[in-house]
Formats: structure tokens, C-alpha cells, sequence
């Protein structure tokens, strides 16, 4: 034994040699066997970085509810989400609500102390009988930038009268779908039929009605279908128009009128029964213009900004307290309704530039559409123009430009050699 612990010595000396030279030792009593580096398997533990969970943001809850019918005009759009939402993303163009004709609908946006609530408050109520759709884009982020997953859609409709509400009560999904962008909504066919066209009394048989006067600095040019009259200026306020230029009757207040550029007075009424027939057609226009004025609960307000270049619109009651202009053509669409009425409140002045028109389609009729402006319409040059013009001042309409309607003007009606059908 003391021999064996004698050799061990010499060993282990040699072994921590051996280990500050780089070279391991494996001992297997009662042996000892060198191992080489190169031999020794190392053991790296593996650390794992924590992947962190994708955590998005869901629509719990809408009002009124997915395919709801019959909603009162006056609703508000609300929508809860599953956790507070970041204010800076509640806007128009990620909380889209959109009505007849695929338009924008113009409103406020605001939250619940929670700020999982949110409400659209529309400018103006909805339109009855009329179909509206809302979507929630993937741009809005909850309060810790947590993402919708893919845009989220539904839809409801209006009553069929103002005064009339049912349904209406929150829960559940409301029936929204996920996925993809909102569908244009096509209002009703017929919507604009429950607008009544216009009365336009005693006036309907004219194409051109002045309070001040009528004149035609291009006469030779003009082709004018319908009667023409003046009130209460007298006759000789109507100047350069031609009996052999008009289809129909000029009506005066008294024999004033001398027949225009060719002195062609033929179709003058000037006495007794015609002089009371253009005072009430001019009493009637304004009437028209007044009721015109005067229709409330419009399916857009400020539309565009008063910018219609290039828009079409379905029937309807359109509102601005701007001026509008028609810098590039617009077109009306009736949607196959023969009966479609359409009805422009324009706080200020209308403008189609040159060249330019309002075209008609899907059977538009130019006898049901009216455009009441308070102040100056202008026709540019060229321009193609339908519908019936209720001017509260003047109407000017520019060399060679066509107006398939009637141009009522409370003061002065202005032509330059142009055609002028009165819709039958």
C-alpha cells in the first residue's frame, strides 16, 4: 500500500501538469487515461430569445347592427373596440362611413372615458330610405399600437319615411365581415323619386323667364324651343331675341317689344290675358325657387366642396353654402328611374367651364332636375347643361353652349347664340 501511494504522487503532479498545459485528464479509477483537447466535447447551453406575441385589436360591438334595417335618421354610427384606442387614428379615413353614391359622410369623432367607445356624429341626419356602409381600416392602432388585423365592414339602412324608427339596439358583431375594402353602396333605385319634382306652375311652358330683362348678343346663332318672357320689366328689355328664333310665344308686359335682330315681332303677346299668363309664370318661377330653396333634411351637405368636376351622383337632395363649379364634366346617374328627381341648394354661384358638361344617364329626365342657386349661374362657352336653372339673380350662358332645361333668372337672362330646349 505504501508503495501504491508512492506512485500516485509522481501521477498527480504530472496530471496538473498536464491540465495547465491544456490537456485534460479522464480518470477511471483505479486507472488514469489522457485524453486529448481535441477529444473533449464542450457543452454550450442553448439560450432561447423569446419570440413576443402578435396582439391585435377586434371590433367587439357596433350600432346600428350589421344588415339593420329601418334606422332613425338621426343615428349615430358607434363602435366598440376590444381595448382603448389611440385618438390620433380615429379619422375619416380609417373610420369610414359612406352613404348613397358611395359619399363620404362628413362628421365628428369622439370616445368614452374608456376610449374603447367611439362615435360618428354625422354633420347632417341621414338620408331616409337610403343604404350606408362603414369600415375600419387596419390604420387604426390601439393605445399600445396594437393593429386591427384586416379592414372590418358592415352596413344598415334608413327608414322609408323621416318620422318613422325601428330597430336600432347594439350587440354582438353586428354582422360586420373582415376582409378587403367596402363595396361601393348603391342607393336604391327610386331614392330620389320620394323627392317630388318642383312645381313649377304657370312656368312650365317657358324656356327662358327675366324679371329685368332677356337679351342675345349672338341672335342669328340661337334656337330657342319654348316660350320666352319677361316680367315686370316691360318688352323692350327684351333684346337681339327673335320671333324667327324662338319655337313658342314672347310674353311682355305690354307691346314694348320690337322683335329683336331682324325686327321679327310675330310671336309677341303683349295684352290682356298674355300679360297676366307672364306675371303669374314669374310669380310661379319664384315660388319654385323659394320651395326649392326651402326643402330640408339634404342626402349631402357641402359635398366635395362644391367641386363636382369629374363626381357622379345618384338622386337627391345636395346642399352647400359655397359656391359650385363644374370644372370638368359631372355626371347625374338615375339608375333606371325614369322618375329620379334631383334637387342643388347653392348658397352662392354656379360655374361649368368651357367646354364642360352635366351629362345624364341611366334614364335621367332633364324636366326633374333643378338647381337652385342664390345667386349667379354661368354656362361656359361650349358647355353642355341640363336641368332647370332657378337663378336668384342672373343667368349668363356663354357662346355656343346648350342647355337641354330652363333658365329662371330673377334679374337678367344672358345668351350669346346658343340652343335652348324646354324638357317636355
Amino acid at each position: 500500500m505504501k508503495k501504491k501511494r508512492g506512485m500516485l504522487v509522481p501521477l498527480l503532479v504530472l496530471a496538473g501538469l498536464l491540465v495547465l498545459a491544456g490537456v485534460y485528464l479522464l480518470f477511471i479509477a483505479p486507472s488514469v487515461v489522457i485524453v486529448p483537447p481535441q477529444k473533449i466535447a464542450v457543452l454550450v447551453p442553448i439560450v432561447k430569445t423569446p419570440v413576443p406575441a402578435v396582439l391585435f385589436v377586434g371590433v367587439t360591438q357596433v350600432n346600428p347592427l350589421g344588415a339593420a334595417t329601418g334606422q332613425v335618421l338621426s343615428n349615430n354610427v358607434i363602435v366598440t373596440f376590444s381595448e382603448a384606442m389611440d385618438p390620433a387614428t380615429i379619422n375619416a379615413s380609417t373610420f369610414q362611413v359612406r352613404g348613397p353614391g358611395n359619399i363620404t359622410i362628413p362628421g365628428n369623432y369622439t370616445s368614452d372615458t374608456t376610449g374603447k367607445i367611439w362615435t360618428f356624429n354625422p354633420t347632417s341626419n341621414f338620408q331616409y330610405s337610403s343604404s350606408y356602409n362603414m369600415t375600419i381600416t387596419t390604420g387604426v392602432k390601439g393605445s399600445t399600437g396594437d393593429s386591427l388585423p384586416e379592414n372590418f365592414v358592415w352596413g344598415f339602412a334608413t327608414s322609408n319615411s323621416p318620422a318613422s324608427r325601428t330597430g336600432g339596439v347594439s350587440g354582438g358583431s353586428g354582422g360586420g365581415s373582415s376582409g378587403g375594402s367596402a363595396a361601393p353602396v348603391i342607393p336604391p333605385v327610386g331614392t330620389g323619386s320620394l323627392l317630388s319634382p318642383v312645381n313649377l306652375g304657370n312656368a312650365t311652358g317657358f324656356a327662358l323667364l327675366g324679371g329685368t330683362g332677356i337679351s342675345d348678343t349672338v341672335p342669328a346663332s340661337s334656337a330657342i324651343v319654348g316660350n320666352v318672357g319677361v316680367s315686370p320689366a316691360a318688352g323692350s328689355f327684351i333684346t337681339g331675341v327673335s320671333c324667327t328664333k324662338v319655337a313658342g310665344t314672347i310674353y311682355e308686359t305690354n307691346t314694348g317689344y320690337t322683335g329683336g335682330f331682324d325686327s321679327n315681332a310675330t310671336c309677341a303677346a303683349g295684352t290682356g290675358a298674355n300679360i297676366t299668363l307672364v306675371n303669374n309664370a314669374v310669380a310661379d318661377e319664384l315660388t319654385a325657387y323659394n320651395t326649392a330653396r326651402g326643402l330640408s333634411n339634404p342626402t349631402a351637405t357641402e359635398l366635395y366642396t362644391g367641386n363636382l368636376g369629374g363626381q357622379t351622383l345618384t338622386p337627391g337632395l345636395y346642399k352647400w353654402s359655397t359656391a359650385v363649379t363644374i370644372p370638368t364634366s359631372v355626371t347625374l346617374d338615375c339608375q333606371g328611374n325614369t322618375s329620379a328627381v334631383f334637387v342643388f341648394q347653392i348658397a352662392q354661384t354656379l360655374v361649368v367651364s368651357n367646354g364642360q358638361s352635366v351629362n345624364l344617364i341611366g334614364s335621367c329626365q332633364a324636366k326633374n332636375i333643378f338647381w337652385e342657386v342664390d345667386t349667379q349661374t354661368t354656362l361656359g362657352t361650349t358647355s353642355v347643361f341640363n336641368g332647370n336653372i332657378l337663378s336668384g339673380t342672373a343667368v349668363v350662358i356663354n357662346s355656343g353652349a346648350t342647355l337641354n332645361g330652363r333658365a329662371f333668372a330673377q334679374s337678367a337672362v344672358t345668351l350669346s347664340g346658343n340652343a335652348v330646349t324646354k324638357p317636355i
